[in-house]
């Protein structure tokens, strides 16, 4: 690999996590012992602990790690400023409070490098904070070890997902001015749906190579109800934005069609499923409003291909407006 150029940077954001840092950073550190370039990108999202204080002390020495700090703007727009101040060859997003396996994480890099690719993904496990295995997530249904087109990955069917499960060619983001839609949740499902339409070499790999570590906190401590409303309206934006793109990318091919519907109309299934699943978490007035949403983004009824038979069976009843309110009443 050429040593005189950035090969891989790595993008951080960093809100209030100062007690995961160090643990992280330690991680990141075994990637050291390759002989390649990379560089490491902290974004200190308006921190009020001592995160900034906490950066500044366990990276002091290394050269190759850049600490942006800027006022609060969200996870979102912290990595879009990691994006924009990125000069790696490849580029890939870490959570703060999570860690890579450095050795997976170089042998996909090397396969980038020999096979030209674009995009590479693989899995993730889950993690207590004592690294205890406590489960992994399912591969991608899609063929693993060969070169496909972003658009053969979503035929076949890929799921969109975290943008943690992939290192991307850097060019990719700065060829087509890719960044993260801000301000919302699920972002990631939207940008992997666009980068899949935009990417021509794309790889699956059935290795785990990122640890999403649960926390004890987050297993104990509920969302705000204004943050469970938020996260539920983001939805709707998600679905509408993953429909966008067949017009956006003036897509015809039929195969492509189904796939993006299954996947915009898999949100909106299981956001009304969710409704019902969970009665009361919103409250009915919340649930009429989501569903005029949906109606004003064109994502309501629900029209064209599911992912499986029960969202099919139940689609039925769901796309006969009165009955869903009367269901969605009783369930409230």
């Amino acid at each position: 690999m050429n040593q005189n150029t950035i090969l891989l940077s790595i993008i951080i954001p960093v809100y209030n996590c100062e007690n995961y840092l160090r643990q992280g950073f330690e991680k990141l550190k075994a990637l050291y012992k390759y002989s390649f370039n990379f560089e490491i990108i902290y974004i200190n999202d308006g921190s009020t602990d001592s995160s900034s204080e906490t950066l500044a002390n366990i990276t002091s020495g290394y050269d190759n790690v850049l600490i942006v700090n800027q006022q609060n703007k969200g996870a979102s727009e912290a990595r879009n400023e990691g994006i924009k101040r990125a000069i790696g060859k490849y580029l890939c997003f870490i959570d703060a409070d999570d860690y890579i396996d450095a050795d997976e994480y170089y042998d996909a890099l090397k396969k980038c490098e020999t096979l030209a690719l674009e995009v590479i993904g693989f899995r993730l496990d889950y993690r207590d904070e004592n690294n205890n295995l406590l489960s992994k997530r399912e591969k991608q249904k899609v063929e693993h070890n060969v070169v496909l087109t972003g658009k053969d990955a979503l035929k076949q069917g890929y799921n969109p997902s975290s943008f943690c499960v992939f290192i991307f060619c850097n060019n990719l983001f700065k060829t087509n001015n890719l960044f993260i839609t801000p301000n919302i949740c699920h972002e990631d499902i939207e940008l992997t749906t666009r980068i899949m339409l935009l990417a021509q070499r794309v790889m699956f790999v059935d290795k785990i190579s990122y640890h999403y570590v649960q926390r004890s906190g987050s297993f104990s401590k509920p969302l705000e109800q204004k943050k469970i409303e938020k996260n539920l309206e983001d939805e709707i934006v998600v679905a509408h934005l993953i429909k966008e793109n067949i017009d956006i990318y003036n897509i015809k091919d039929i195969e492509l069609l189904v796939a993006l519907q299954k996947n915009y109309n898999a949100v909106v299934w299981n956001l009304l499923w969710r409704f019902i699943a969970k009665p009361k978490e919103v409250d009915f007035e919340f649930k009429i409003k989501c569903l005029q949403e949906l109606k004003n983004k064109k994502v309501y009824p629900i029209k064209g291909a599911l992912k499986t038979n029960f969202q099919k069976w139940t689609t039925f009843c769901f796309n006969i407006e009165v009955l869903l309110k009367i269901i969605l009443k009783f369930c409230s």
